[in-house]
């Protein structure tokens, strides 16, 4: 009988649904068997239609298409063309082969190519050696004639030490001068009112180098007018200057030595996934003689700062000075912190917060509400949990990561702008003449919001910290473990630990526990333990989650399990054999089967 209305519920029994299941699971394989027997070729990619013949502009369509495609061509062949004449005019113009720095091709040979490498200097393959001249702060203090200060354009106050300028200030025939370097990430107006507020108290240079490579280190920005200063003050003494860089780490110190040298002479630093084994690229002073015009200046390339924490400081303040000076180094991935919010919070609480939102794209927060700061990044980044919450976690750690890779612009102004002094000393005045040259190149405020966004920041305090200066250097000797222990305490000192040694106190402990219990013991007893104490090592932990637990010698064969429990002793190797006593005769009863009558 036909269906007299159409059904109202798409519900089925189970045995419909599973028919349906394995006929549509049937029907799959089939095609997926028909499609690798087709010898047909289908491209995954959707053809293109084209232009359908009724359109009413399609010749106009067609003729912009080619006139494109013929663009594009003559260009290509343009290119090739000036590649090839600027072949021919550096092979007319060099005099000798060897001099062409780079690879070279001859105008007849396609296949073959020919690269001309200059040859190693001996400075470059000479390794670095600790100089002795130099053990420690102290001593490089006491040697230098001028001392370069590098600071970060972005927020100088921050990297000055009111300890260091009172130690220049003792010696009145040294000169301290501050390095205002990357000024290429601020904008101009920043570095202008900047230089004016240092120039008050001490000289200062307007810096920057643009990237790492031996092109960037010739066109660095204030690396002529620095070398003119210095060798006008050079003149003045009658013999080398000792010029001392320091600064702390990461701030650029390397960079503005390779600047001065016109090449790679320092390590620099660069991000990487790697962990970092040590505190500072630098690791111990490094000199690099420069001439210029007839006079030697000698640079010292030192490691990063280190500073004495104060001890009487609360937890809450040593929590922010550690965070405050993650920041201002950025060595290595700071994103990777077991605990992101500290340094996140010192940003929130010194950033605008109106540039902030505009550059994450958030809606309005409250001021210095790190919470809302991250729910919102939360939630732009789709990053939520399980229960539908945002990850204030995961989002730090993207603004620490843009903080870390240069994507987080940003820049300060000074707290007041003083009223420019007068310079006294000639060479200063005619490098303070070349800042308008040098201020031009730079982007200005504007320019920068436009490119990539711009946060304005509250600029840091002067650190009142007290300098380390008579810790010696690390050596690459001191890292691996020596007989010495004198200079691993010097070591742990020199970074910042405590230095006590807690492990060896317990050890000396368990050592006379030890030597107790030896004692009370028989001397055959000592020899059986001495054996047995002989332990194989236990082997290295595998990828496995549980360890493997150490051999303790050979392993005893398993008990047999049997139904009665009879412990019989132990034959030996070579021992003896006891008697067995003898079974006694048990009579078992008979069963009589009796006949039933």
């Amino acid at each position: 009988m036909p269906r007299i209305r159409k059904k109202t519920s798409k519900r089925v029994n189970l045995h419909q649904r599973a028919r349906i299941k394995g006929k549509a699971r049937e029907t799959r394989k089939k095609r997926k068997r028909d499609a690798k027997t087709n010898p047909q070729w289908k491209s995954k990619k959707a053809k293109d239609p084209g232009i359908p013949a009724n359109f009413p502009y399609k010749d106009q369509i067609l003729a912009e298409i080619a006139e494109e495609r013929r663009q594009v061509a003559e260009a290509k062949e343009k290119r090739k063309e000036e590649k090839q004449a600027a072949k021919l005019v550096a092979a007319e113009a060099g005099d000798d082969a060897q001099t062409v720095a780079g690879s070279s091709t001859a105008p007849g040979m396609k296949g073959t190519r020919a690269t001309i490498q200059p040859a190693a200097s001996d400075d470059e393959d000479a390794p670095i050696l600790l100089n002795p001249e130099y053990p420690h702060f102290q001593a490089i203090f006491e040697k230098s004639d001028v001392i370069l200060h590098v600071l970060d354009a972005r927020d100088p106050l921050s990297f000055r030490s009111s300890h260091i300028e009172s130690l220049a200030n003792k010696k009145p025939e040294q000169r301290l001068v501050f390095v205002l370097n990357k000024t290429d990430m601020c904008p101009r107006e920043s570095v202008s009112a900047w230089a004016t507020h240092l120039r008050a108290s001490h000289p200062t240079v307007i810096f920057s180098v643009p990237g790492d490579g031996p092109k960037a280190f010739q066109d660095a920005l204030g690396a002529t007018t620095a070398l003119e200063l210095l060798r006008e003050w050079a003149e003045q003494k009658g013999e080398d200057l000792v010029v001392a860089v320091i600064g702390t780490t990461n701030v650029g110190k390397s960079s503005v030595i390779n600047a001065l040298a016109h090449k790679a002479s320092c390590p620099v630093y660069k991000l990487s996934n790697k962990p970092i084994q040590t505190p500072s690229t630098t690791m111990y002073p490094q000199e690099v003689v420069v001439e210029a015009a007839g006079r030697s200046l000698r640079l010292i390339d030192t490691p990063g700062l280190f500073w004495e924490y104060p001890e009487d400081a609360s937890k809450e303040d040593a929590v922010a000075l550690k965070a405050r000076d993650i920041l201002l180094r950025s060595r290595g991935r700071i994103d990777h912190l077991k605990d992101p919010l500290p340094p996140l919070n010192h940003i929130v609480q010194n950033a605008k917060k109106q540039d902030l939102m505009l550059l994450y794209n958030l809606p309005a927060f409250a001021d210095n509400d790190m919470g809302a700061f991250l729910n919102g990044v939360a939630r732009l980044n789709n990053l939520l949990k399980k229960t539908a919450e945002p990850d204030q976690i995961l989002a730090a750690r993207i603004v620490l990561r843009d903080w870390n890779t240069g994507k987080f612009p940003r820049f300060t102004l000074p707290p007041s702008s003083p009223s420019a002094s007068s310079v006294a000393d000639a060479a200063l005045g005619k490098a303070y003449a070349k800042d308008d040259g040098t201020l031009s190149r730079l982007r200005t405020r504007s320019e920068l919001r436009k490119s990539g966004g711009l946060v304005k920041m509250n600029s840091g305090d002067i650190c009142k910290r007290t300098l380390v200066l008579d810790t010696e250097w690390i050596s690459p000797e001191d890292s691996e473990p020596s007989e010495d222990e004198d200079e691993d305490d010097a070591m742990l000192d020199f970074h910042g630990s405590d230095g006590d040694d807690e492990d060896g106190v317990g050890d000396d402990n368990e050592d006379e526990d030890e030597d107790e219990e030896e004692e009370s013991e028989d001397e055959g007893d000592d020899e059986d333990e001495q054996e047995e104490s002989e332990v194989e090592p236990p082997p290295l932990p595998s990828k496995r989650k549980r360890p493997a637990e150490p051999s303790r010698g050979p392993k005893a064969p398993p008990k047999k399990r049997v139904a009665f429990d009879l412990q019989k002793p132990v034959r030996g190797v070579g021992l003896p054999s006891k008697p067995t006593p003898p079974k006694p005769d048990i009579k078992r009863p008979t069963l009589v089967s009796k006949k039933r009558r």
